[in-house]
């Protein structure tokens, strides 16, 4: 397991990336170096382990011999094996939403498969993730219900209106985020319209659904992975590296969604890291010309507090930007007595008057009741 948390990969871990998504002797030199480094492969981080089959493909098309070649083809195997029963189970959802006149789109790990059309086994995943419009919950809700599908979080529109989504299970295992916006950053009403409106048909065992272009993947994948974890995420970066690598990326929409969604600074860290990290057809002046206009003071501080360890009031200073952004970035007086209501829909309570009972005598529950919108 990895000793330290961070907003960025560890050095072993970029060597992994490095390994994975590099090509030619740059690759070989990579995984020479990190495999010299990393002597018991079952001592790995969860992250490093999830990019073993994405390793594995690229050795396998280099044409590398080498002993652990049978164990990363055994984590390729696996995750092909553990991909296919989950995206059986979501073509199930899938279908059932359909039926029942439910719009849907995929996000995240299975978005990205169904789009790029790419080895189900590359991209491991833990859980789906499927968008419904935000006036459909409850009937989505239902369909799931009839599916064997339950979650503990009360989706009233009182409360999905500050939430982006949540997780259900079968049984004692969460495998479904079920989505009313596709960021938990942004839950503001329509911030996913220009989403559904550009979006791709795409087909998930047999089903018929659609998927973000891969301009909103893109900028999905950058603002859902520079967040601080206590393992140092990696997942991310292989994702946006496919993505550009596609040579389909738009460029200007990119930019202009950023911008109109206060994710400018964020995008900017990221592929400017993504840069330095791996050869990218990322455009000249890209970070610096169109990411690179003023922004709001609050915006900055925002990605700050999100690169750094998370304590109560940190979170707590995070709830207040989300609850801004819910407000169009309004700030003032106005936003800060609107603060107290946010945190009562945030976390299902009966009313404002709990929140600082709340704040005081349950703190400690306030990360495991929100943790599920991921």
């Amino acid at each position: 397991m990895s000793e330290r948390g961070g907003s960025w990969p560890t050095p072993a871990q970029e060597l992994l990336l490095r390994a994975a998504l590099l090509a030619g002797d740059e690759a070989r030199s990579a995984w020479e170096t990190w495999q010299a480094g990393t002597p018991d492969l079952g001592a790995l981080d969860h992250g490093s382990i999830r990019l073993l089959p994405l390793l594995y493909a690229n050795l396998r098309a280099l044409g590398v011999s080498h002993p652990r070649m049978d164990v990363l083809h055994g984590t390729y195997r696996k995750a092909w094996y553990q991909n296919r029963v989950l995206l059986h189970r979501i073509g199930r959802v899938l279908q059932a939403l359909n039926e029942a006149g439910v719009p849907t789109m995929v996000l995240k790990g299975i978005a990205l498969l169904a789009s790029l059309e790419a080895e189900i086994a590359v991209r491991p995943m833990d859980d789906g993730d499927v968008m419904v419009p935000s006036d459909r919950v409850a009937v989505a809700a239902d369909v799931l219900g009839g599916l064997g599908l339950h979650t503990h979080w009360d989706l009233s529109p009182d409360r999905h209106a500050a939430i982006h989504a949540a997780p259900f299970a079968d049984g004692e295992r969460y495998w479904l985020d079920l989505h009313w916006h596709a960021l938990r950053e942004d839950c503001a009403p329509g911030a996913d319209a220009g989403v559904w409106a550009a979006a791709i048909p795409v087909r998930v065992d047999g089903v018929a659904t659609l998927a973000p272009t891969l301009t909103d993947q893109l900028l999905h994948a950058c603002v859902h992975g520079v967040r601080w974890n206590p393992e140092p995420p990696l997942r991310w970066v292989a994702d946006a590296a496919m993505l550009i690598r596609t040579g389909k990326i738009d460029w200007e929409l990119l930019a202009e969604r950023a911008q109109r969604h206060r994710f400018a600074p964020v995008l900017a860290v990221a592929l400017d890291y993504i840069a330095r990290l791996v050869d990218l057809p990322i455009p000249a002046g890209f970070v610096a010309g169109r990411l690179g206009a003023p922004v709001a003071a609050w915006e900055t501080r925002e990605l700050c507090l999100q690169m750094e360890p998370l304590t109560e009031l940190r979170r707590l200073r995070l709830h207040w930007y989300r609850h801004r952004r819910l407000r169009g970035g309004e700030g003032g007086f106005k936003t800060l007595i609107s603060f107290p209501g946010y945190l009562r829909r945030f976390w299902g309570l009966r009313s404002f008057v709990e929140v600082p009972r709340y704040l005081a005598r349950e703190r400690p529950a306030i990360h495991r009741r929100t943790a599920g919108g991921r």
